[in-house]
C-alpha cells in the first residue's frame, strides 16, 4: 500500500477553458463548482487496483470460513494480475472488511474526496503527467496504448503518479464509498457504509472503454450499489499499512 498524507486541495475541475466548452448539464460530471477540501487524516491505498489474485485469494479463504462467496466472471477470461471486474459495491466493501479484520487493520473503500486528493498527488492538472492525454500514458479508448477499447491492462501497466499509485486515471472504473450528489455537499467527504442503502455511489477514474476526458482527476460519475459491470473494479483505503 501507499502513505497519503494529509493536506489540502481544490477538488473539481480547474482548467477554466476546459469548463468554459463545457455544457451546464455536464459540469456535475466534472465536479464544477469545484471547492477547497481538507483531508484531515494520512491514510494508506492500495497502489493498484485490487487484482483477480487478491479477489480470489479472499474468496477461497472466506469459502473456509463459511461464506458463500462466488468469484467474479471475467471480462476476458484472464485473472491473475488482471483488475478484478464483475464487482458491485457491496462486494467491494465486503472484500475492504474481511482485509481489515485479516490485517488487524481499519479498511474501507475510499471517500469521492480521498479519491481525488489521491489521483491529483498534488497537481492541478486534468492528468498525473499534464493538461495532454499523450500516448500510452493510461488506458482508455484513445490513450493509445495496447489495451485501448479492448480490455483492461494488467495492474502496474503504466507509471505511477506522485504518490505512488499506479491507474488512478483509467483502466477501470473505481467505486468509492461515497454517496452521489450532483453538487459537492461535504458527502464527498463521508462513507456511507451502509450494506442496506441502495443510494448511488460515486464511481471514480474512469475505463479503457472510455474517452480521455472521462480519466480527468475531476471526472465523476455514479451508479447503484448493486451494479456490476466489465469495467468496474476498486481499490482498498487502510488506516495502517499492509504489506
Amino acid at each position: 500500500m501507499v502513505y497519503i498524507p494529509a493536506g489540502t486541495f481544490d477538488m473539481g475541475e480547474q482548467d477554466a477553458a476546459f469548463i468554459k466548452n463545457l455544457p451546464d448539464i455536464s459540469k456535475i460530471r466534472f465536479g464544477v463548482p469545484g471547492k477547497r477540501v481538507r483531508i484531515s487524516k494520512p491514510f494508506y491505498l492500495s497502489k493498484t487496483e485490487i487484482t483477480y489474485a487478491q479477489y480470489d485469494y479472499s474468496v477461497e479463504i472466506r469459502r473456509r470460513e463459511g461464506q458463500s462467496i462466488d468469484s467474479p466472471e471475467t471480462w476476458t477470461g484472464g485473472r491473475g494480475k488482471q483488475p478484478v471486474v464483475f464487482v458491485n459495491w457491496f462486494d467491494a466493501a465486503a472484500y475492504a472488511d474481511w482485509l481489515g479484520k485479516l490485517t488487524n487493520n481499519q479498511c474501507r473503500l475510499p471517500t469521492e474526496a480521498e479519491w481525488e486528493y489521491a489521483a491529483r498527488a498534488g497537481t492541478s492538472t486534468a492528468y498525473p503527467w499534464g493538461d495532454k492525454i499523450g500516448v500510452n500514458n493510461a488506458n482508455c479508448d484513445g490513450c493509445g496504448s495496447p489495451w485501448d477499447g479492448k480490455q483492461a491492462a494488467p495492474v502496474g501497466s503504466f507509471a505511477t503518479n506522485r504518490f505512488g499509485l499506479h491507474d488512478m486515471p483509467g483502466n477501470v472504473f473505481e467505486w468509492t464509498c461515497s454517496n452521489w450528489h450532483d453538487l459537492f455537499d461535504g458527502s464527498e467527504q463521508q462513507c456511507n457504509d451502509d450494506a442496506t442503502d441502495n443510494t448511488d455511489r460515486v464511481l471514480r477514474g474512469g475505463s479503457w472503454y472510455d474517452l480521455p476526458d472521462d480519466m480527468r482527476a475531476s471526472g465523476r460519475f455514479n451508479d447503484p450499489p448493486g451494479d456490476r459491470y466489465f469495467d468496474i473494479g476498486f481499490r482498498v483505503l487502510c488506516l495502517s499499512p499492509i504489506e
